[in-house]
């Protein structure tokens, strides 16, 4: 909110103005925004899947989410150091058979199996 009306007040504003590429930097951001949130209800509803479903304590269920966590921070680095290389299009197309190869682990699990599956092995349980 400070940051808001700091920006507000300057010359040149990234939020005051009404131009397109101004529009398109603020549903940017915005877009930004409501993906963090949806990755922390998401880490969290893991975490809590992981302490009711296979027990895990509290320490241990957090701590299972770190590959995930240094997975994400990798691809981010390797995705911003490509991009200046290979451009948007391949870094998106990757992207998107990464999003489909997690969704087919994920299809290949079973509620009342013993084994781990292997959708949860990827986030490192």
């Amino acid at each position: 909110m400070l940051l808001a009306w700091w920006d507000w007040r300057t010359p040149n504003s990234i939020l005051g103005q009404s131009k397109i590429q101004r529009r398109a930097l603020i549903v940017l951001i915005l877009f930004g925004l409501c993906m963090q949130f949806g990755f922390v209800a998401f880490t969290t509803q893991v975490r809590n899947v992981l302490q009711a479903v296979f027990g895990y304590d509290v320490v241990r269920a957090t701590l299972a989410l770190v590959p995930l966590l240094v997975g994400m921070f990798g691809a981010v680095l390797f995705a911003a150091r490509r991009l200046g290389h290979a451009g948007p299009r391949p870094l998106l197309a990757g992207g998107l058979v990464a999003g489909a190869a997690v969704c087919a682990l994920a299809a290949l699990t079973s509620a009342g199996s013993a084994y781990t599956p292997p959708s949860m092995l990827v986030l490192g349980a």
